[in-house]
C-alpha cells in the first residue's frame, strides 16, 4: 500500500485505486513507520511526499512489486494460462507497435495487451512509474533507471502532397517555413520541443497556420495542400501509396531523432516480456 500511496501523491487517490478505506491504510503506514523507526512521507494538504527514509522504502517496494509481477507471469505461462503486457507509445509508432502485437500473438494467441498512446514524455513517466511494462517513446534523454533496448533514427521531415512546389525538393532550410502554410504539432509533443529549440538557435519565430495534437490531423492538412511537420514514420502508409512525399529539413538536431523502445532497468522481463522486446526491435 505505502508503494501505491507514493505512487498517487496522496492517501485518498491511493484508497480510491486499492478499493481500501483511507483510514486503513494511514494505519497501516503509521505501523510501518513504527516498524522502521523513521517518518516516511510528509503530510501536507496538497497530499504527500516520501521523506529520504520514505524514498528508499519506496524504492524497495517497487522492486519487489515487479519480481512478483515477474514470476507470476512465469508460473502463469508454465500454467499454461495467458499472459498480459502493458505498452505506452508515441502516436508515430503506433504501426510498429501494432505490428509487434500482431507477430508476437501469432505464436501465443492467448496474450493479451493494453497499449496506451502519450506524448514522449508521458511514456517516460509511466514506464519509470510501472504503470506500463514497456514503452516506445520519442528521443528518450538519459536516466539511470532506464534501459533503452533498443534505438532509431526517426528524423523530423516535413509532409507535403505529390502537387506541392516541394515535392520533387531533397531539403529545404529551416527559415523557408515561415513562406507556407504550415502544420506542427502542439507543445506537448516531443517534435514540437525540438522543433522550437532549433528555430530557436535560429532566430526564427515559427508561424504556424495549424497547431494540433493529431497526426492525423496534421497528415490531412499536408494533403489539403499545406506543409506540416512529423516524424517521418508517422505517414509510412501516405509515402508508400504516394499520397505523401517526404521533404527533409537541414537541420542535424531534426535529422538525427530516435524513436527508443525503454523499460525500467530494475525490472526483471518475464519469457513472454523478453519475446515481445525481441518482436518490437525486429519490426524497427
Amino acid at each position: 500500500m505505502f508503494h501505491e500511496v507514493v505512487r498517487a501523491g496522496s492517501v485518498r487517490a491511493a484508497s480510491d485505486l486499492l478499493g481500501v478505506s483511507a483510514s486503513s491504510i494511514t494505519r497501516q503506514i503509521q505501523q510501518l513507520e513504527h516498524q522502521i523507526g523513521a517518518t516516511l512521507l510528509d503530510r501536507s494538504s496538497t497530499g504527500v511526499a516520501p521523506t529520504h527514509a520514505g524514498k528508499l522504502v519506496a524504492q524497495f517496494a517497487q522492486s519487489v512489486v515487479l519480481e512478483y509481477d515477474t514470476l507470476r507471469a512465469d508460473v502463469n505461462e508454465r500454467r499454461g494460462l495467458k499472459g498480459h503486457i502493458r505498452v505506452a507509445a508515441v502516436e508515430s509508432t503506433m504501426g510498429k507497435v501494432i505490428d509487434a502485437i500482431a507477430a508476437l500473438r501469432e505464436k501465443f494467441f492467448d496474450v493479451t495487451f493494453s497499449l496506451s498512446m502519450l506524448p514522449a514524455g508521458r511514456v517516460f513517466e509511466a514506464v519509470k512509474t510501472s504503470e506500463v511494462d514497456v514503452g516506445v517513446t520519442f528521443c528518450a534523454a538519459p536516466d539511470p533507471d532506464l534501459t533503452v533496448l533498443a534505438r532509431y533514427v526517426e528524423p523530423v521531415v516535413l509532409a507535403v502532397s505529390p502537387n506541392h512546389d516541394w515535392a520533387f525538393k531533397e531539403s529545404v532550410a529551416l527559415h523557408e517555413l515561415s513562406r507556407v502554410a504550415l502544420g506542427i504539432p502542439e507543445t506537448t509533443f516531443g517534435v514540437r520541443s525540438i522543433l522550437d529549440e532549433e528555430a530557436r538557435k535560429c532566430g526564427l519565430k515559427l508561424m504556424p497556420s495549424l497547431v494540433t495534437n493529431s497526426f492525423d490531423a496534421l497528415r490531412a492538412f499536408a494533403r489539403s495542400g499545406a506543409v506540416s511537420v512529423l516524424p517521418r514514420m508517422s505517414f509510412d502508409s501516405e509515402r508508400r501509396a504516394n499520397i505523401l512525399k517526404t521533404v527533409v529539413i537541414d537541420s542535424t538536431a531534426l535529422n538525427e531523432t530516435t524513436a527508443d523502445v525503454i523499460t525500467l532497468r530494475e525490472r526483471r522481463p518475464s519469457r513472454l516480456l523478453k519475446l515481445f522486446y525481441s518482436e518490437l526491435e525486429r519490426m524497427f
